[in-house]
């Protein structure tokens, strides 16, 4: 199972619809979301045209809230460019583009949103194209680390700095419109630092880019399907951002599903960390975590009672990195969870989740792969010798401390998929 999960890790993190097929293996790529149909399409072309605005609609603490970002098309091919994120007032005149007259015919058909049943439509083949170069200075690996035995990862990127009266950071997206959906990949923070009197100077960091999605293994000698989540939700003015309904609703025409690893850039507390990084002297459980074998977390079940899961901990040789490893069983049969980790003075980020399972599928043994590109950050507020406590949540550094917290009735979140935020799975 180890295997294809990294076989995903190098599909999801480097996933392109329309590219050519490798000569090595055959791969059928869907998209489990409805294409952009072809006013869509020309509609969003013209608005990237135009320096117009897409209006992301995103969780936060008090509701669903609408955050700008400017479409910045590449001179040479209008279907792609960079979305970069607008923190300054937004201007009312920005341009907003109709629809245009006479469109084109839609791009192909909608894939169902449940990837393990039978397609209303078959969509056409395509192929995962892997010509998207890797990412440099990862925040950690793309997802998850290799087994211990591997090479080393990437070097850990120098650290932003703290003093904000430099500049303001940026934060973008590359974009690519291609075969009816528009792809999100390449999620970048760059922050101002000090630098001699008429220069300028940024520290650049490349987060975790893996898409969204599940990959299941065919009978031999057949293409590996991967079906990608379109889950990210774009709009092309305020209004329709603010008006929208539930996610499950068919999009309107103003609204854009997009493929991709937005969801490295969704959570607050992740953006915040880059920002406005802690102090240097704030808890850090880097040390900790590199030499603890397993971390045990106290959750509520369904049936209000507390259980101690065990993690197991796979820290990578450069300490602060590292994958946090579960296994257990439900009522659809055995599973294996995982996150990778990122963690530092003051905070504690992580990358997933990541759920592997070997299932009976029209008659075949199959393993399916589901991938999440959440990265969510948690502060760490103290580290002592029994846990490592988070904030209203504690990780428990051995099974005997988590078994005294249980008999205690500590706290404890309730959910069967613990450590992360329902938004982002």
């Amino acid at each position: 199972m180890r295997v294809l999960l990294l076989a995903l890790a190098a599909l999801l993190a480097c996933a392109r619809l329309g590219g050519a097929r490798g000569d090595d293996e055959e791969r059928e790529v869907r998209v489990a979301g409805e294409p952009l149909s072809a006013e869509q399409q020309a509609r969003l072309v013209d608005h990237a045209r135009a320096g117009g605005l897409l209006w992301w609609r995103l969780p936060g603490a008090g509701g669903y809230r609408c955050e700008p970002w400017r479409l910045v098309p590449d001179p040479g091919d209008p279907e792609r460019g960079r979305l970069l994120l607008i923190t300054s007032p937004v201007p009312g005149d920005s341009p907003s583009v109709p629809a245009p007259a006479d469109p084109a015919d839609a791009a192909e058909q909608p894939v169902p949103e449940d990837s393990q049943t039978e397609p209303r439509a078959t969509a056409p083949r395509s192929s995962v194209s892997e010509d998207i170069s890797r990412l440099t200075a990862l925040a950690w690996p793309v997802f998850p680390p290799a087994p211990a035995n591997s090479p080393a990862s990437a070097p850990e990127p120098a650290p932003a700095p703290s003093d904000m009266s430099l500049g303001s950071p940026t934060i973008q997206l590359g974009y690519r419109l291609a075969e009816g959906h528009l792809t999100l990949t390449a999620p970048e923070h760059e922050l101002p630092v000090a630098a001699p009197p008429g220069t300028q100077k940024a520290v650049g960091r490349a987060l975790t880019c893996v898409f969204t999605g599940i990959a299941l293994s065919g009978p031999a000698g057949g293409a590996r399907r991967l079906i990608l989540a379109a889950r990210e939700r774009f709009f092309f003015s305020e209004e329709a951002c603010a008006a929208a309904g539930f996610a499950d609703d068919p999009p309107g025409l103003d609204e854009l599903r997009t493929v991709g690893c937005a969801g490295a850039l969704a959570d607050p507390a992740t953006r915040a960390r880059l920002e406005h990084p802690p102090p240097r002297d704030a808890p850090d459980a880097a040390a900790r975590l590199h030499r603890v074998r397993n971390l045990h977390h106290l959750r509520r079940g369904p049936d209000g009672a507390l259980v101690c899961d065990v993690w197991r901990n796979r820290p990578e040789r450069i300490a602060g990195h590292g994958r946090l490893e579960h296994r257990g069983r439900d009522e659809r049969g055995r599973f294996v969870r995982t996150y990778a980790y990122d963690v530092g003075p003051g905070y504690l980020t992580l990358q997933g989740p990541a759920e592997f399972r070997r299932i009976e599928l029209d008659g075949q043994r199959t393993d399916v792969v589901r991938a999440s590109s959440c990265l969510v950050t948690r502060g760490v507020i103290r580290v002592d010798a029994a846990a490592i406590d988070l904030g209203g949540e504690r990780w428990y550094l051995s099974r005997s401390a988590c078994d005294a917290a249980r008999l205690a009735g500590a706290p404890a979140p309730a959910g069967p998929v613990p450590l992360l935020v329902p938004g982002c799975e």
